[in-house]
Parts: structure tokens; C-alpha cells; sequence
């Protein structure tokens, strides 16, 4: 509810001493008066769309870093609400997720007929999206196109057959062939508070590519990610269309849990969608782990699935690695990550010259 955190630092912890006594976080919502406030030295670090970075770029006394330590990438995905396959779990008991074929793009469990007509549903909307054009005006040609879940096309394991072209006509064909001719009204939830700037410059960009393309008419709710945040961890809780910058491209490791959110058991989280056929990935990737080579081999299923050639539960635009503006004050930056969240202040340090 206020606009400040103020931090103290505890000297001699047991696990890393701050470099700063005091952090003053601020939310400050303009990128605008975010950028002046650097310039003027009444900040030290900021996040910056990649769109207006050329802003700061001109002042010698700010730089721009990224994570420096396994940086992941964020990306702008869509995570299709209300699609849960699963009808009962390994041991029998039902699946609490309510499936919701009500959805344009959810198919009825057992029915071929109405979940092929949904996946159409979700190709005609990946097919919509230009996301040559996307990386071009807001990249800058900083983004990798991303036609899958957790992958994106410039990854050295990425398989080209799971790309597509930009095809409205396609698009258009595949919403008629999945009964919606003229389009559908579609609420979509683009989370803001803590979210990346380029992020919703990305998701606000593809919104309209629908509206035009294929008729579909959104109502969007710009709520705090906070606000709704347990429905990730209530199953079955997520019955809408979600934009997110989760699952850009991600390190071996962490494909643990994102198997686990197409299933049951591994985790609390959950994603809107499910299927049986993650049993059998996560048994083979678990079994495989001790080999790099096997454990990649593993996950193919994993990936046609997520592709136009598989089930597409969940639509892709772009991945890209986000930067921070920092100012004279910032020393060095050895952060892990940063995406959703602020960054690990740990990793800030002082510059003592």
C-alpha cells in the first residue's frame, strides 16, 4: 500500500554482509520519471524498456548490466487458462481442476473432435503473431522469436520444424476450422506492479495483432500480480488467458519444475493446463539426468508437445534478456537473475572509488 520499502542492512550475517547500511526501494511507475531520477542521481538502479534505453544510454554516468551469473531470459507468453486433461491421477483420485470446454480454446476430455478444434483455436492465435515485426520496433533485434514453451529459436537445441511463419490467412482458416469464423471475446489478465516494462510494451503489441487479425475481442485486467497470485497455486484455479514473462528460455535444471506443472504431485504450481502425457516425459527425464546428451533427448516430446506439430497449450511471442540501469554509486553487479521480481540486492555492491 505505500510507495517506499526502506532496508537495513545486518552487519556480519552469517551468510554475505550488505555493501549499503540503508536501501530505499521506490515504486516509481513512469519510466519517464524513473530515467530523470537516474540523470539527477536520485537513483542507482532502475529497470528501463528496451524501447527507451537510448534515454539513458547518452549520460556517461549510467551504464546498463545484466545478471551475471545465469541470467535467465524473459518472455512474453500466454498461458491458456481452463485446459486440464488429466481426469484422475496415478493413484486414482480425480483431478480437482475443473476442464472448461466452454473455452474456445479448451477441448472436452475424451472428445477428438472438440480438442482439435481448440488447438486450432490456439495455432490461429500463434500464427497472428508477428513476432518478426515485434523484435524489429521493440526489440531493436535484441529478441529471439519464440515458438515454444521454455525454448526459444536461438537456443543450439531448438529444432526448426517447431517454428512457424507469420500467416494471417493461416490464421484466419484455422479460427473458422475451430468454429470461430468471426472471432470471440477473450478476457486476458496482463499482470503490472513488479512486471518488466518491455514485457508489457511486447504483450500490449499482440493483443491488438488479434483483434485485427482474427476478430478477437479482449477485456483486459491489469490487476497487480500480487493481487492474483495464488491462483498459481490453487489447481484449477486458472480458467482465463494469462500473459506472463515467465518461460522464456531456461537452463536444464529447471525444466524439473516446468514438467511438474504439466502434471500433478512435483509441485503446488500450475499453469492453467495439464496432460497425462507428462508422466511419461518426467519419468524419462528423471531417469536421464546423469547424461547431459539423454537428459535433452528426454525432453523432445516435451518440446513437440509445447509446438505447432504437438498440442500448443501454451502460445509464445518472444524471449529476451532485460537490462538494469545503474548509476555511479553501483559498483559491481553480480546478480543471478532478474525478471518478475527485483533483483537480488545482495549482488548490488558499492562502488568504493
Amino acid at each position: 500500500n505505500d510507495d517506499m520499502i526502506t532496508l537495513a542492512g545486518v552487519p556480519n550475517h552469517w551468510r554475505d554482509t550488505p555493501d549499503w547500511e540503508t536501501v530505499r526501494v521506490i515504486e516509481v511507475p513512469e519510466q519517464a520519471t524513473r530515467i530523470a531520477m537516474m540523470k539527477s542521481g536520485q537513483g542507482d538502479v532502475t529497470d528501463v524498456a528496451i524501447s527507451l534505453l537510448d534515454q539513458v544510454t547518452d549520460d556517461p554516468s549510467l551504464r546498463l548490466v545484466k545478471g551475471a551469473v545465469n541470467p535467465s531470459k524473459i518472455g512474453a507468453v500466454f498461458f491458456m487458462g481452463g485446459n486440464y486433461q488429466i481426469e484422475t491421477f496415478p493413484d486414482g483420485t480425480p483431478n480437482p481442476a475443473e476442464n472448461r470446454p466452454d473455452l474456445p480454446w479448451v477441448g472436452a476430455r475424451g472428445d477428438a473432435e472438440s480438442k482439435l478444434a481448440a488447438k486450432n483455436i490456439r495455432l490461429a492465435m500463434s500464427y497472428a503473431i508477428d513476432r518478426d515485426g515485434l523484435n524489429e520496433y521493440i526489440l531493436y533485434g535484441e529478441g529471439c522469436p519464440q515458438y515454444i514453451y521454455v525454448m526459444d529459436s536461438c537456443h543450439p537445441r531448438y529444432e526448426e520444424k517447431w517454428s512457424h511463419e507469420y500467416d494471417v490467412e493461416k490464421a484466419k482458416q484455422l479460427m473458422a476450422d475451430g468454429g470461430y469464423p468471426d472471432g470471440f471475446d477473450m478476457p486476458i489478465w496482463i499482470p503490472t506492479g513488479t512486471t518488466p516494462d518491455t514485457f508489457i510494451e511486447v504483450v500490449e503489441a499482440i493483443v491488438p495483432m488479434w483483434e485485427e487479425n482474427l476478430g478477437i475481442k479482449t477485456e483486459i485486467d491489469r490487476s497487480v500480480y500480487s493481487a492474483r497470485r495464488p491462483d498459481f497455486f490453487e489447481r484449477g484455479a486458472i480458467n482465463g488467458v494469462q500473459a506472463f514473462p515467465w518461460g522464456g528460455t531456461i537452463g536444464l535444471l529447471n525444466y524439473t519444475d516446468y514438467l511438474c506443472d504439466l502434471i500433478s504431485g512435483c509441485t503446488s504450481w500450475n499453469s492453467g493446463y495439464d496432460d497425462p502425457m507428462g508422466y511419461d516425459v518426467h519419468a524419462k527425464f528423471s531417469a536421464s539426468y546423469e547424461s547431459l546428451d539423454d537428459a535433452w533427448e528426454a525432453l523432445v516430446p516435451y518440446h513437440e508437445y509445447h509446438s505447432h506439430l504437438g498440442e500448443l497449450p501454451v502460445i509464445t511471442s518472444l524471449d529476451w534478456e532485460d537490462v538494469l540501469v545503474v548509476g555511479p554509486r553501483v559498483g559491481a553487479v553480480d546478480i543471478i537473475e532478474h525478471a518478475l521480481d527485483p533483483p537480488e540486492l545482495e549482488g548490488i555492491k558499492i562502488n568504493w572509488e
